[in-house]
């Protein structure tokens, strides 16, 4: 069942997947890390954005290197031969 979110919930979400995509994850309270990881739809977001946006904060762009080096992670996509 999809959850439905006030809309209020939904736009203080969206600032802070844009206050984590632009801040990187250091930037993140406990507090503010748990509301990203109870809320699937903005969690998908900033997963998106990380991956994407020329914006995201140079410290998701090293975790994205390490992701792609670390032996136990299977790419989402081959990678060329």
């Amino acid at each position: 069942a999809r959850k439905i979110q006030p809309e209020a919930a939904r736009l203080q979400h969206a600032a802070l997947v844009q206050h984590a995509l632009t801040n990187g994850p250091k930037s993140l309270s406990a507090a503010q890390k748990h509301v990203l990881l109870g809320d699937p739809f903005a969690l998908a977001r900033l997963h998106e954005l990380v991956w994407g946006s020329p914006l995201a904060d140079s410290a998701w762009k090293e975790t994205r290197v390490l992701m792609r080096r670390a032996p136990n992670v299977l790419p989402l996509r081959p990678r060329a031969a």
